[in-house]
């Protein structure tokens, strides 16, 4: 009969219980982002993210309905966005600005946008 080197076996446990808990913090991760994927997507307002450079990183399918757009004409573009209303392109402009500075009113900015189909859009846009 073959003697177990107790050392090695306990190597072999602590591989075990990394995969179990590796494993685990996956499936708790991916049923939080299916979560959040749902409410994001279900709730009515347009929700659109932009990264420190001013980059569009995210869009969810309210703001894309919004605004006439798909998510492949928003995303990873920079200023001035598709979007923007040139009649209001200076607010907007400085709204960006105080912005990406970590300087926005608590009651955002009520700014003009334009659907893709040219009709202008009153929004007030709340930044967090």
């Amino acid at each position: 009969m073959d003697k177990i080197d107790p050392q090695q076996r306990i190597k072999e446990l602590e591989l075990q219980v990394s995969n179990l808990i590796s494993h685990n913090n996956v499936a708790s991760l991916q049923k939080e982002m299916s979560f959040r994927e749902a409410i994001e997507n279900s709730i009515p307002s347009g929700i659109a993210v932009v990264d420190n450079n001013g980059k569009q990183v995210y869009v969810n399918k309210s703001f894309c309905k919004m605004f006439g757009w798909d998510e492949k004409d928003l995303l990873g573009k920079f200023p001035p966005y598709v979007y923007w209303s040139q009649q209001d392109i200076e607010n907007i402009n400085n709204a960006l600005n105080k912005t990406l500075n970590n300087n926005t009113p608590r009651e955002g900015y009520d700014l003009i946008f334009c659907h893709k189909n040219g009709k202008l859009i009153p929004v007030n846009v709340v930044i967090s």
